[in-house]
């Protein structure tokens, strides 16, 4: 099965990663990383590579890092949580690449390989759908070009972003907002929060910075 898997550079993302690289059912196309993810813009790539070097794949897999702002500002990671899952990776000594990453923007390599595979490709995702969601956006008639969609996340399908009341103040850290945000106007299919441009560039609004919804232990 030809299949990209787009992740955001997390523990779980890892574990999905290895089990992929090692299971023969999967021609693994790509790892394309989120930038809005868990890992960092500059980490998570690279370590996302490693990985996949442990299993010998570094040189049929291309890694690529996507866009740093999410298309809903509103659900981004604390910056400490996402420097620490980095510096958990970087103790483990994992072995270095010899490729380098790719020259494409993760919402770009998503777009060409759809574009150029002779056969429909499966997309996972298991981080935020950022990649995809440009990528489809800027070449809809792409969704022709996938056999099927995975997407793993306890908010797919849900509410206003979910985290658990001990995420509030993990490590000292705000990571959402302690109010309960059940009654917000941000629903699922509500007006997008980035705005497109004339230039087909795109203008992020920011709404509730800092916020990440209401609590999963509430709502969950």
């Amino acid at each position: 099965m030809p299949l990209i898997f787009d992740n955001d550079a997390n523990y779980d993302d890892t574990l999905a990663l290895m089990y992929l690289a090692s299971n023969p059912l999967f021609d693994l196309m790509a790892a394309t990383t989120a930038g809005s993810g868990y890992g960092t813009l500059h980490g998570g790539p690279i370590n996302m590579q490693q990985v996949l070097t442990l299993f010998g794949k570094d040189k049929d897999t291309p890694v690529s890092y996507g866009q740093p702002i999410s298309l809903e500002p509103m659900s981004a990671f604390p910056l400490q949580w996402r420097i620490e899952t980095d510096e958990f990776f970087q103790a483990q000594n994992l072995p270095d690449s010899d490729m380098p990453l790719s020259v494409y923007q993760s919402d770009q390599l998503i777009a060409k390989i759809l574009r150029e595979s002779p056969v429909a490709v499966a997309v996972a995702v298991t981080g935020p759908a950022t990649n995809l969601a440009i990528a489809l956006r800027r070449e809809p008639e792409l969704i022709n070009r996938i056999s099927s969609i995975f997407i793993m996340g306890s908010n797919y399908g849900g509410g206003p972003n979910n985290v658990y009341d001990w995420q509030m103040t993990f490590n000292g850290v705000i990571g959402s907002c302690p109010e309960d945000a059940s009654y917000s106007s941000f629903v699922p299919n509500q007006a997008p929060l980035s705005l497109t441009l004339e230039d087909g560039s795109f203008e992020m609004v920011s709404t509730r910075p800092g916020c990440r919804g209401n609590s999963m232990a509430d709502s969950g």
